[in-house]
C-alpha cells in the first residue's frame, strides 16, 4: 500500500508542473505506464481516437481530431508476439503492410533518437498512392513499444509542425508500476 501512495505521489507531483493537466496525461500498458505532455499549442484527447484503438491524440488548438491538417497520436505494439519479437521486426512488419497496401510509397529513415530511458527510430512514410505524409517514431522499451505518429496532408506542414512532434517525444516518461498482492 505505501508503494502504491508513493506512485501517487510522485505521478501527482510531476503533472503538477502544468497548469493545463487536459494537455498531460497517464497512459498504461502492462506493469509500464507513461506520462507526456501536449506541445504547447497542441490540444491532447483521449477519446477521439478510441474508436480506433488509438490511445491519445493531438491536434491544434482550435481544431478537431476530424478537421485538423496535421496530427500526432500515441499507441503501444506488443514486442513478445510469433511475428514480432523486437524493434527491428516491429519495423520491418509495418514496412511491408505499407508497401503492400501503399504503391510507390516512400519510406526512410529519418534519424535515430535517444531519450532518457529508450532510444528509438523515426521513419518516414508518404508518396505514392498513401495520401498523407508521416513521421513514426518507433520508441524501444524491450517488451512493448511506443509508436507516435505525426501525420499531415501536405509534406511541408508535417516538417513545420516536427519540432512539437520532437517536444512530444522528449515529454514522454516511462513508469513501472509494482503491484503487490494482498
Amino acid at each position: 500500500m505505501k508503494r502504491i501512495l508513493i506512485l501517487f505521489l510522485v505521478l501527482v507531483n510531476y503533472l503538477s508542473f502544468s497548469q493545463e493537466k487536459t494537455n498531460c496525461a497517464i497512459l498504461y500498458y502492462g506493469d509500464k505506464a507513461i506520462t507526456l505532455k501536449a506541445p504547447n499549442g497542441w490540444v491532447l484527447d483521449c477519446e477521439s481516437g478510441s474508436e480506433n484503438g488509438i490511445n491519445a491524440v493531438f491536434y491544434k488548438e482550435r481544431k478537431t481530431w476530424e478537421n485538423a491538417k496535421t496530427v500526432m497520436y500515441i499507441n503501444f505494439a506488443a514486442l513478445d508476439i510469433e511475428k514480432q519479437r523486437n524493434m527491428k521486426d516491429l519495423i520491418s512488419y509495418d514496412m511491408a503492410q505499407f508497401k503492400k497496401n501503399y504503391e510507390g510509397i516512400k519510406i526512410n529513415t529519418k534519424e535515430k533518437i535517444e531519450l532518457e530511458k529508450f532510444n528509438g527510430i523515426i521513419k518516414y512514410f508518404g508518396g505514392g498512392t498513401y495520401e498523407g505524409f508521416e513521421y513514426l517514431a518507433y520508441l524501444d522499451l524491450k517488451k512493448f513499444a511506443i509508436m507516435t505518429v505525426i501525420s499531415s496532408r501536405s509534406k511541408s506542414d508535417l516538417d513545420t509542425n516536427y519540432a512539437d512532434f520532437m517536444s512530444l517525444l522528449k515529454s514522454i516518461q516511462v513508469i513501472n508500476i509494482e503491484f503487490q498482492n494482498k
